[in-house]
């Protein structure tokens, strides 16, 4: 079955906020703007227009099914929701991370 997509893993796990210290300490003192950096990291869109889409509830569950379909990690949305909703910083920084290390030059994963 070639045509199947074999769905990979997060790079780091969720609870490994302190591997970047950078991310963990702008996300624990602004969990918003550092969420709204992820995104403009991950596709380039505008920063301020992030900061606003987040006053929309579950923007951030979208967001994180965006990255997973991209990098073709597997989960769901009820997952993403659960995450989100038990461990918001933690996801955060995850999700964040996880932008980092496959845009880095000569990260492979697009």
């Amino acid at each position: 079955f070639s045509f199947l997509l074999k769905m990979g893993e997060w790079d780091t796990g969720l609870f490994a906020c302190f591997d970047d210290m950078s991310v963990c300490i702008f996300t624990a003192f602004c969990p918003l703007c550092s969420a709204a950096s992820m995104k403009t990291a991950f596709d380039g869109s505008n920063c301020v227009m992030n900061c606003l889409c987040l006053l929309i509830p579950c923007m951030i569950v979208c967001w994180r099914g965006t990255i997973r379909t991209q990098y073709t990690i597997d989960g769901s949305f009820i997952g993403d929701c659960c995450t989100l909703f038990c461990c918001g910083s933690c996801a955060l920084c995850q999700m964040a991370r996880q932008v980092n290390i496959r845009k880095a030059p000569g990260a492979s994963g697009m």
